[in-house]
């Protein structure tokens, strides 16, 4: 299927997501066929959402540490159950 309609598959890597969110946002709006305008451009919407898709704004919102809290705690008591079964 893949082949003969390539048009369908858009590949993103995580190496480019990284290194420049910014054309992989525009790459990915203009595949699903809703590109950024030309006044949302001038206006710098594709940057500020590039920011608050960023990788460092991501890792440090609130919900993601609570989650981090969450899995060191469960990881703790399995390790402490481990440790009585053995």
């Amino acid at each position: 299927m893949s082949l003969e309609t390539p048009e369908r598959i858009l590949f993103l890597k995580y190496e480019d997501l990284k290194e420049d969110i910014t054309s992989s946002l525009k790459k990915l709006t203009h595949f699903l066929n809703c590109p950024f305008s030309d006044d949302e451009i001038r206006r710098g919407v594709v940057e500020e959402i590039s920011k608050l898709c960023s990788f460092d704004t991501l890792k440090n919102l609130e919900e993601t540490r609570l989650v981090g809290s969450r899995i060191q705690h469960f990881t703790g008591k399995l390790r402490w159950g481990i440790g009585r079964i053995s």
